[in-house]
């Protein structure tokens, strides 16, 4: 069956024609299943926008959707991974941890591992933890004995540190930085749903568990008063979790993140998981949206992806394919329910970075200018929508329709029609953007504002600041000033007057 959406695509126009605002509706009517065209038309009124807006947000919060702007400074490390710079507060050292980039965090939580798993094999799954952690914790200690076989026992997570109180961690002089970051990891940073993994007895194989409950100070204990229930779900042989973990062992400390595995792999290595490939299950669905995605090195930044992107190659496809990634040297393939939404500027310049290896894998939605949108402003006789209608189609003769006008510019208009708001809107926005279309050839700029050109652009001759036979010579010569935006309605009725309208 043709799915109603494609995988990848790009929104595409000039500028003010609302391609970012039209991305909240194509996320959420794709997250939902949704007719984008009923969307949009929703969003068309106030109660309906924020309607919309309410369930994007929503969305996000659930890890559903995520959102970058590419800019001339982006790059794979921030895309994908890389190593970025860590200062130690105490000593001051700058260590590079090696960090994953945006998307590959997106790609990571899209993976329906978990949510398969929950259904199948009883994980608990909590609403408001969307992307699930993975931590290291140490059981194994002399100082409580067999905390290990008591924490399994009774379906929990246990710490020392009792003469510590939960609140003095940070001002205790009888902790080392180290087990203070580990205390501070297990009282507030672990969440119900994240998952544990744990040495076990055997030197070879790890307990796994899952928290199930948030933290809590259990003063009835003789030790390991530090506490937080957990489902104990199984174990991974060692053999099996060093290929997920980066072929990294587990160091010492007692509690730490696993920044390199994640819940789905985790569950993928147990044998607990499937991927929606091979259930009945659909995926969620999930949106990753790229603003300006012309403004990035999108050769660059993409990198591998670039291959990986096209629906054939996606993960679970007939044609699936994965990399290894160049500095962690993990396998990465894109999740089939992830669909990419990027917009593009048509009038920037730098449009000509765009890769064409890329273009072939987007489908592009032409998103131009609606002047329909304005038919309901009416300033003092000045009809907004007839306005920006004839101005943009004399940009098009004069220069192409991928500059012209966008209706945002005078949507504001709407909740203030004034002769005021109006002009400040020709001087600020379409003035300025005029004169960087034509690069400040006043001849078409004036074309563009039709019988008003006098109430917008000055115009002077140059020969008064000549003088003998200069003046003849330089007869021809016009220096032009962009004036104050008239306050008269007449001037902005003058600019839809047409030939044939006298």
């Amino acid at each position: 069956m043709e799915e109603a959406y494609s995988k990848n695509m790009i929104l595409y126009g000039p500028p003010g024609t609302g391609k970012t605002y039209q991305t909240r509706a194509y996320a959420v009517a794709i997250c939902d299943g949704l007719q984008v065209e009923n969307v949009l038309d929703s969003m068309a009124d106030r109660d309906g926008y924020e309607e919309v807006l309410g369930r994007y947000n929503e969305l996000v919060g659930e890890g559903r959707i995520g959102f970058v702007t590419f800019h001339q400074s982006y790059g794979y490390e921030d895309f994908i991974e890389g190593f970025r710079p860590e200062c130690d507060e105490e000593t001051g050292d700058v260590t590079y941890q090696l960090k994953k980039g945006a998307f590959r965090e997106f790609c990571e939580t899209a993976e329906d591992v978990v949510a398969v798993a929950s259904v199948e094999s009883g994980i608990p799954r909590f609403s408001d933890n969307p992307r699930p952690r993975v931590w290291k914790m140490g059981l194994k200690t002399g100082s409580v004995a067999d905390l290990l076989e008591k924490c399994r026992a009774e379906g929990s997570l246990r710490m020392g540190w009792d003469e510590v109180s939960p609140d003095d961690v940070d001002g205790s002089t009888s902790l080392s930085e180290m087990n203070k970051r580990a205390i501070n990891a297990f009282q507030e940073e672990m969440r119900q749903g994240d998952f544990v993994v744990i040495p076990g007895a055997s030197s070879a194989q790890y307990d796994v568990a899952v928290v199930t409950s948030d933290f809590a100070w259990d003063e009835g204990a003789t030790a390991a008063k530090r506490k937080r229930k957990a489902q104990w779900i199984g174990s991974i042989p060692k053999s099996d979790f060093l290929p997920i973990n980066g072929g990294k062992v587990l160091t010492l400390q007692t509690v730490y993140e696993l920044s390199r595995v994640s819940a789905s792999r985790l569950l993928g290595a147990m044998g607990m998981g499937e991927t929606s490939a091979t259930t009945s299950k659909p995926a969620k669905p999930y949106v990753f949206i790229i603003d300006e995605i012309n403004r990035g090195n999108v050769s660059k930044v993409f990198g591998e992806l670039i291959t990986l992107l096209e629906p054939s190659k996606r993960k679970g496809a007939a044609e699936e394919t994965s990399v290894e990634l160049p500095y962690s040297g993990d396998p990465f393939s894109v999740p089939s329910n992830v669909y990419v939404l990027g917009t593009m500027n048509t009038a920037d310049r730098s449009i000509a970075l765009m890769d064409t290896a890329l273009r072939r894998r987007f489908e592009f939605v032409e998103v131009m200018p609606e002047p329909r949108l304005l038919e309901e402003i009416d300033i003092e006789g000045v009809n907004v929508a007839r306005l920006l209608a004839v101005m943009n189609e004399r940009i098009e003769l004069l220069y192409d329709r991928e500059h012209t006008l966008g209706h945002a510019y005078l949507m504001d208009l709407k909740g203030d029609p004034s002769i005021e708001r109006l002009a400040r809107v020709f001087e600020t926005r379409l003035i300025p953007l005029l004169q960087e279309y034509f690069f400040d050839d006043y001849g078409k700029i004036r074309s563009v504002l039709g019988a008003a050109a006098d109430e917008f652009i000055k115009e002077s001759d140059g020969t008064n600041v000549f003088w003998g036979d200069d003046v003849a010579e330089y007869d021809r010569l016009r220096a032009y000033r962009v004036k104050r935006a008239p306050r008269d309605p007449g001037a902005y009725t003058l600019i839809y007057q047409t030939g044939q309208e006298g």
